[in-house]
């Protein structure tokens, strides 16, 4: 008989920089001639060429390794430390012992008691440093009542007019439909307004209407604003995390403000600068297999949230 074959595990891809990759993407940045991208005054030309120069160090320089799916290996919440995740792969080894069960069950219960005092010692920082920052608490009171997470994996199949969609491409093409005319529907439903929109600038009429002055920004400023930013390990559509980019601040400053000046002496901001990757949230509630029940996050490029706080500041 046909011996039957083990169904394989299902794997995903993970990618980070260790030690010698951080080293070697920042000294391929320091060491780059970035004299042509500076003689450009074009945005769109000068943007691209930064993504394309970051984009150059950052993937060289990257691990990716495969690892199972659901594996231990990687850390699952905030507050597992490096000690829990050790007693864990201890655990696991131990109940392939049927002789050791003994040490297996005592192991298995100082890693729950473990587990509990993390989480509400984690909590317990997450509410105090959240103090004064009214959206943050609340932010952090909603992940603590409710532990459910939207975050999970979406379903391969929709429920579309009477029909069921299982083809991937079409699910992306429906709910990009669904959600880019979430705005005109809404609009149509809630009717024309009664006053105009220039009712609300009355306390500010004396203003020029025709003039917007913007003065030039330094390296400084570039570094000031990503340093006041949060280090997100969220991948924008260029692939590249914030975090890591952040961290790169002191050295391409200069010429991210090369590419905020230029864009505002041309009176533009770049195209792929507005590029996003739109992703899709469950929002708890309702079925799983409706595009209605999602609402989009949308993950900008990090080089533009830098422009735009440059900007406004």
């Amino acid at each position: 008989a046909q011996a039957h074959k083990k169904e394989p595990k299902s794997c995903i891809q993970i990618s980070y920089f260790s030690k010698n990759g951080n080293e070697k993407r920042r000294d391929g940045l320091r060491n780059h001639n970035w004299e042509e991208t500076l003689s450009l005054s074009n945005p769109d030309i000068i943007y691209d060429k930064i993504t394309e120069t970051y984009s150059y160090h950052y993937n060289n320089n990257i691990t990716k390794k495969t690892i199972r799916a659901n594996s231990r290996r990687h850390k699952q919440e905030p507050w597992m430390t490096d000690e829990i995740l050790t007693d864990i792969r201890r655990r696991d080894r131990l109940v392939k012992q049927k002789n050791r069960r003994s040490d297996y069950k005592k192991l298995r219960n100082e890693i729950v008691s473990k587990i509990r005092k993390a989480e509400r010692s984690y909590i317990k920082k997450q509410v105090e440093e959240s103090v004064g920052d009214i959206k943050k608490h609340w932010d952090v009171l909603k992940k603590v009542i409710n532990k459910t997470n939207n975050k999970e994996d979406i379903t391969t199949e929709f429920l579309y007019e009477g029909s069921w969609v299982r083809d991937n491409q079409q699910n992306v093409i429906n709910m990009s439909n669904y959600l880019s005319n979430i705005g005109r529907i809404t609009n149509e439903t809630v009717g024309p307004t009664n006053t105009s929109a220039y009712h609300l600038l009355q306390k500010n009429v004396r203003r020029n209407e025709h003039t917007l002055l913007l003065g030039e920004v330094d390296a400084e400023d570039v570094y000031e604003v990503c340093k006041n930013m949060t280090p997100k390990t969220s991948s924008d559509p260029h692939g590249f995390k914030q975090n890591v980019i952040l961290s790169d601040a002191d050295i391409i400053s200069h010429i991210i403000s090369h590419l905020v000046n230029c864009s505002m002496k041309a009176g533009k901001c770049p195209d792929n600068s507005k590029l996003a990757k739109v992703v899709p949230v469950f929002k708890l509630k309702g079925s799983k297999h409706l595009y209605e029940n999602y609402r989009p996050i949308s993950l900008l490029s990090t080089f533009s949230k830098i422009m735009e706080r440059l900007i406004y500041n």
